[in-house]
């Protein structure tokens, strides 16, 4: 895998790196001598970056024309900025498809030469709300773009920092008892923060020259684990003996997802967060091998440093 953009590569617009991931992509990027310019709409949050020497454009995806002059002047963008915890479907439609369509149309006129797309395991299940729906789209629209691209599809990505991740430890850190939505039997292949981290730095630029462009890859663990399994590696990572579990029934569940999301834009849970424990996530790592010869760390190795507050470097 690439190390890093290429000695005279151009200016990197990232967006989202206000987020959880975003922010760690950001400090990676400029750790390997990347020009980055990061595009965002929260003055205070803006401040923070530039005060960390960013150069920061400030806009909103759903402004056509703060679109246009965040990606002048950039060749790669790097587009990690989404609705996040929000069920109510026109929010969803704004952000993940109508502010994308404005972002790509910015990086046609500008003649970006390369557009890497962070979408979601959520587009590819079966069962999915306004979230994975419009992650499904914009997957569909940046294929329609005419730009070289890179479609990267993450399952839930674990570190510190994380809100649903810290939850989840500290619930299983001090009850004996974690509730968990459905039976606990379906599948999910989580990935280590300082992973998803490395290999969406590394396709910044395109990655190896040409090796990633017009692919999709699903960036998510080794192996598959069920939900119950996943509660336990987290006990026994936190040196805790084992946890008992208790399902919970996932209709009344779904019900409070749906009314909370038409009561609020940001809710603690969402529908597709709860169709996410209903289903198994399936993965298909053999692109992000073939492609870039990377293979994310197994829980045993990720859960350690995640709770340490670690990134670890990857690839």
């Amino acid at each position: 895998m690439s190390s890093g953009p290429e000695p005279g590569g151009g200016r990197i617009l990232l967006t989202g790196a206000t987020g959880f991931v975003g922010g760690h992509v950001a400090r990676e990027l400029s750790r390997r001598g990347a020009r980055l310019a990061l595009f965002a709409r929260s003055e205070p949050k803006a401040r923070a970056l530039s005060g960390q020497g960013f150069e920061v454009r400030m806009g909103d995806l759903t402004d056509r024309d703060a679109c246009f002059r965040a990606v002048a002047g950039c060749d790669q963008v790097l587009h990690l900025a989404a609705a996040a915890d929000v069920s109510d479907p026109g929010v969803n439609r704004r952000a993940n498809v109508d502010g994308l369509e404005n972002l790509l149309a910015a990086c046609r006129s500008a003649g970006v030469n390369h557009f890497t797309f962070v979408s979601s395991t959520c587009a590819g299940r079966a069962k999915r709300d306004a979230y994975g729906e419009t992650k499904r789209v914009g997957e569909e629209r940046v294929i329609a773009s005419g730009l070289p691209f890179t479609i990267v599809r993450p399952t839930m990505i674990y570190g510190r920092g994380s809100q649903e991740f810290d939850t989840f430890v500290r619930v299983v850190r001090l009850s004996p008892i974690v509730p968990l939505i459905g039976d606990g039997r379906n599948l999910i292949q989580p990935i280590f923060l300082g992973d998803a981290v490395a290999v969406l730095a590394a396709l910044a630029d395109g990655g190896r020259p040409g090796a990633a462009r017009g692919a999709t890859f699903d960036l998510a663990g080794p192996e598959p684990v069920a939900f119950d399994a996943f509660v336990q590696h987290v006990a026994r990572a936190l040196g805790k003996p084992r946890r008992a579990i208790l399902h919970l029934p996932p209709a009344p569940l779904l019900l409070a997802a749906r009314i909370l999301g038409r009561l609020a834009t940001h809710v603690p849970l969402t529908v597709d967060q709860v169709l996410a424990f209903l289903q198994d996530t399936r993965v298909d790592l053999e692109p992000l091998r073939r492609h870039l010869g990377f293979m994310p760390r197994p829980l045993e190795q990720g859960l350690p440093l995640a709770l340490s507050g670690r990134t670890g470097g990857g690839a």
